[in-house]
């Protein structure tokens, strides 16, 4: 009888000891394969990552690619647009950048003196600084980052470098042109007129008199 109960004593303890190692064992191996945890991300490295990434062009995620777009320069006096390699003065003419913002009145002139000042700079800084192109303009408009990137923007009319509006080519043979003295009267309409774009709405339009004073925002070729 005593016999009998040492010996189940003795099973059921086995079976105790069996089922701690097991269960010792189990634990073992769920700790060898459990990931890390992922390291934490300040807000302020999110930010430096994203940038890098935009100004490379990098891949964020499977299928996406990062379009490279506008970002400020190292000393934040210009915006630069990568992905067609201009920079512009974060500033229109008659503004400065002070460190934290644009700071005076924009300087409002025509179209031929828009041109000359284009010149001279280009010629005093040996940089090709002009008057930007429609899409160029539109493309500062369209980013979603513009505000912050040329803060206390008039977004006004602004002087685009685009050539004059296409007009029908007058025929000199034509008899009543002769008599009217209207040979090349278009050409000569057409020579007046200048493009300029609307930053408040993207607006654009070719038949705006070259002696209308605009704002101006000059552009210059930038190699990374």
């Amino acid at each position: 009888m005593n016999t009998t109960k040492s010996s189940g004593r003795s099973l059921q303890g086995r079976r105790l000891l069996a089922g701690l190692l097991f269960g010792a064992w189990v634990g073992a191996m769920q700790a060898q394969t459990s990931p890390d945890p992922a390291p934490s991300t300040s807000p302020e490295a999110a930010a430096q990552t994203s940038a890098e990434s935009k100004m490379d062009g990098k891949v964020d995620g499977p299928g996406t690619v990062t379009t490279p777009g506008l970002v400020l320069s190292a000393d934040g006096a210009y915006v630069l647009d990568v992905q067609n390699k201009l920079a512009w003065l974060r500033c229109v003419e008659g503004m400065t950048w002070n460190g934290h913002n644009c700071v005076g009145e924009p300087r409002l002139m025509t179209f031929t003196t828009a041109q000359a000042l284009a010149g001279a700079r280009a010629k005093a800084e040996g940089v090709a600084w002009r008057l930007p192109r429609i899409h160029e303009l539109r493309r500062i408009k369209e980013d979603a980052a513009s505000a912050t990137l040329f803060p206390a923007d008039p977004q006004g009319w602004t002087w685009s470098g685009n050539a004059s509006i296409s007009v029908a080519q007058t025929n000199p043979y034509n008899y009543d042109n002769i008599a009217n003295g209207s040979t090349n009267q278009q050409e000569r309409l057409s020579a007046r007129m200048g493009w300029a774009v609307h930053l408040g709405n993207g607006e654009s339009r070719g038949d705006v008199s070259r002696r209308t004073a605009l704002v101006v925002r000059l552009v210059r070729p930038y190699q990374p």
